[in-house]
């Protein structure tokens, strides 16, 4: 039974990606963003986020939300730096709980995770940049509580290393 059709225009004409109703923390498709790829977990509502500034009708980023709804992992990755707007912290419904940084070598590494006010979800981020900010990658995942963070930690992983940065024009 079909979830969700996450539509997306590329090179050769129109592209269907397909989530299907599973529990399982399988990989069956792979989203194709403007300047990156990466792989859908089985089950997972896909929602694209931020429109491409260089590669019109394509995506930076992208959520992937879990059949039950307890987490989505969020990925951001421009062909040309960026900021990512889409996860901004909301001012008066959201606080900084935790936030560290670090250079390794030519990239910038930020960790930082947001709690809602009203205590129904967390959201932890890792950002990483060249020090010109022209190669941008942040991944997320959005958490009800730690035991959810916890059942999903491993498909979080595994989703994380699916990710392909494409380069080029």
């Amino acid at each position: 039974m079909i979830k969700t059709l996450a539509i997306k225009r590329g090179m050769g004409g129109m592209i269907i990606a397909m989530a299907m109703t599973s529990c399982s923390l399988a990989y069956a498709q792979t989203f194709e963003g403007a300047g990156f790829s990466i792989e859908v977990p089985e089950g997972f509502d896909v929602e694209p986020s931020l429109q491409s500034n260089s590669t019109p009708g394509e995506f930076d980023s992208v959520r992937f939300h879990s059949p039950d709804n307890q987490v989505v992992f969020y990925v951001f990755a421009p062909k040309h730096g960026g900021m990512p707007a889409d996860i901004m912290m909301r001012p008066g419904e959201e606080q900084v709980v935790a936030e560290r940084g670090d250079t390794k070598g030519d990239y910038v590494h930020s960790w930082w995770t947001v709690k809602d006010n009203r205590e129904n979800y967390m959201r932890s981020y890792h950002s990483r940049s060249n020090l010109n900010g022209s190669d941008v990658v942040v991944f997320g995942i959005r958490y009800t509580d730690s035991d959810a963070l916890s059942t999903y930690s491993d498909a979080y992983k595994a989703f994380k290393a699916s990710f392909q940065k494409r380069t080029g024009s």
